[in-house]
């Protein structure tokens, strides 16, 4: 029997893709992160069957510090994006459907996004976990809803040319909201309902 560990990331630095002040930025976000994880805090401490070192919380820049090289991944997907018009309709059509306005910074925070996503599920960040205590064997990301397109096209086309063999999910993603595993290669991306319901 494997360890199962949970690592809850708060993508609070994504939000400061943004016109708004950094200061009201960072103060709502805080505030957000606190309230979320003391509702995780108490769910777990309700629960006699879950073992609280299970659960790890970080943040979205933790993460990032935990990539190597994640600013060059990410200067490469945007060259890529550049000149890619498919990638760009579908980041651009993902964004739509969060109901969002185009522009750089929602482009930005969308390639930033789907980029450390692949990263994670791909074995290239240290998952900081005391229950599993790196010796994950799979790594699988969950949300509430379905991938975006963008994030199934960078798996299915692979710029990065990155594998993590071990890991039998890493080009999976559960929706918590509707409970199911989707599997980016068994996804078409001109026909599946990627609508957020």
């Amino acid at each position: 029997v494997s360890n199962v560990g949970a690592q809850i990331v708060y993508t609070d630095s994504l939000y400061l893709y943004s016109e708004a002040p950094a200061m009201e930025l960072k103060l709502k976000h805080q505030k957000l992160i606190e309230e979320h994880k003391q509702g995780w805090l108490n769910l777990i401490k309700q629960n006699i069957y879950i073992i609280p070192s299970a659960f790890t919380f970080m943040t979205w820049s933790q993460l990032i510090l935990e990539c190597p090289r994640f600013s060059n991944h990410l200067t490469k997907l945007r060259r890529i994006y550049k000149n890619d018009p498919i990638f760009q309709n579908y980041v651009q059509l993902d964004i739509v459907g969060v109901g969002r306005e185009v522009n750089d910074c929602t482009i930005g925070y969308m390639l930033e996004e789907i980029l450390l996503d692949y990263l994670v599920v791909k074995g290239q960040v240290r998952l900081h976990n005391d229950y599993t205590k790196d010796k994950e064997e799979w790594i699988l990301n969950c949300y509430h809803g379905k991938p975006h397109r963008s994030h199934v096209y960078l798996h299915q086309k692979n710029f990065f040319g990155l594998e993590n063999k071990k890991n039998v999910y890493e080009n999976s993603w559960y929706d918590l909201l509707n409970k199911k595993l989707y599997v980016y290669d068994r996804l078409d991306i001109e026909t599946f309902d990627f609508s957020k319901k």
